[in-house]
Formats: C-alpha cells, structure tokens, sequence
C-alpha cells in the first residue's frame, strides 16, 4: 500500500469518526437471527421487519452540539430502563471514541490533550 492509499484510507476513517449516533429500539422482529449461522443480523434493525419503535436517539457532532430524541410514550416495556440503556450506551461509545482520539494524537508528536499521556487511574 501506498503512502497516499494509506492516508486516504487513514482520513475517510477518520471521517467515520465525526459524528457519533446511537439510537436504540424496542419491539419485536421478525428475522433478527441468522437460522444458518445463529448471528444477530444487525441490518435488520428496521421498522419493516416486524414492529419497531424507535426509543431513543441521540447525535452528536464533533463540535459538540448535541441532538437527542426520547420517545412520549411506548406500548410495551419500561421506557425509563430503556433510556438507561440507551444513556449508557451514549457514554459507552463516547469514552469509547474519546480514547481512540486520545490514542491517535499520543502518536503525532505535540499534539497530546493535555494529559500526562496515561498517567495515574482510569475512571
């Protein structure tokens, strides 16, 4: 591979990275397995798969303006446990993206986030 490929293919996956979006569903699909291999189909996760409500969404963007959806009411299931999920699931995939952005800036020289580059607990 060369130079250019690799960073071209280094910035459209750094492009992956500006928005961050998690959205979560409550209801009932009808194929959600795989019979052949017994794996999850993720693509499957669409309203026109059997009866899906969107619970709860939320975007947010590198400048940290934020956009977040919460359902009025659901006719199934316990809509406070499911915005727990899906707050946890916001703070999960933020902590996550923010130690991938920590990790690539310890590899370009002078461009740390003002930490002691690990130093000390995780919390």
């Amino acid at each position: 591979m060369s130079l250019k490929d690799a960073i071209k293919k280094f910035t459209d996956s750094v492009s992956d990275l500006t928005n961050l979006e998690v959205t979560t569903y409550s209801g009932k699909l009808e194929q959600a397995i795989d019979a052949s291999t017994g794996q999850l189909k993720w693509d499957s996760f669409k309203p026109n798969n059997g009866k899906l409500v969107l619970v709860a969404a939320t975007l947010i963007r590198p400048n940290m303006n934020t956009v977040n959806f919460r359902a009025e009411a659901l006719e199934q299931g316990d809509l406070k446990a499911l915005m727990e999920l899906h707050q946890a699931a916001v703070e999960s995939a933020h902590n996550g993206r923010l130690a991938l952005v920590k990790m690539f800036a310890g590899l370009v020289p002078g461009a740390g986030l003002g930490g002691a580059g690990g130093a000390g607990g995780a919390g």
